[in-house]
């Protein structure tokens, strides 16, 4: 496993910086005050009752992961979702839109083969890359920091199909020097060069990025992708 990491060091880009954003963690309501919020499905979707509760379990997932206390949480209408938690005194009122913005991030990780250039940048066209492994392969993510490197890091640990998968591309694209990307929904976290068969079934993130934001990775990473994307339709601080 260890050999397996050391091959292949994947080198977060600072876009991830604005991807992943940096969020405070949970604090204690002292003041009784809670924040109540209406999600609605982005874009016209029309979300099943199966999508609703997938959607209700991610984002109770990532507030419990930021140990802020959810109230209530249940499908209010058709397509939206109201969500009741506790006020966390980390946030100002001026920040509590975008803290609602990133929660409701579709969060979809997928590793895919090869890259598209910058020059030629074209909304969704990294969708036509072929995928290799999305969050549904990784087993555990984790946050931690390398003192021999000096920066925080996201180490991943896949499912043995993910696991077996990532070998097999590794193997190939290495033949031809290929690349392998990685994104966070339309953000392109890194794109390395493949020099050799990853085996072990672990990778690493990493790169310029803060303690709390590695940490909001992993636990966008353990929580899992939305199934389909939310905007917030209003909220109220009482």
């Amino acid at each position: 496993m260890k050999k397996a990491i050391a091959t292949m060091l994947i080198t977060v880009l600072l876009l991830c910086a604005t991807a992943c954003g940096e969020v405070p963690q949970g604090g204690h309501n002292e003041q009784g005050r809670f924040v109540e919020v209406v999600f609605a499905a982005a874009s016209g979707f029309n979300a099943s009752d199966d999508d609703l509760e997938a959607a209700m379990s991610v984002l109770e997932n990532r507030l419990n992961m930021q140990n802020i206390n959810v109230q209530s949480i249940d499908v209010s209408s058709q397509n939206t979702i109201s969500v009741r938690f506790e006020w966390d005194e980390n946030y100002t009122e001026e920040q509590i839109p975008s803290f609602l913005d990133e929660l409701c991030e579709v969060a979809e990780l997928s590793f895919r083969e090869g890259n598209i250039g910058y020059a030629d940048w074209i909304v969704d066209e990294y969708l036509d890359l072929p995928i290799i492994l999305t969050g549904r392969d990784v087993k555990n993510a984790t946050s931690s920091y390398n003192p021999h490197m000096n920066k925080f890091e996201v180490m991943l640990e896949f499912t043995e199909s993910g696991a077996v998968a990532f070998a097999d591309a590794t193997g190939r694209l290495a033949r031809e020097s290929g690349i392998i990307s990685i994104w966070l929904d339309d953000a392109l976290l890194t794109a390395p060069q493949v020099s050799g068969r990853i085996e072990g079934g672990a990778a690493v993130i990493s790169g310029d990025l803060t303690k709390e934001e590695i940490m909001a990775l992993a636990d966008k990473i353990n929580s899992g992708a939305l199934p389909f994307a939310l905007i917030t339709d209003s909220f109220e601080i009482k």
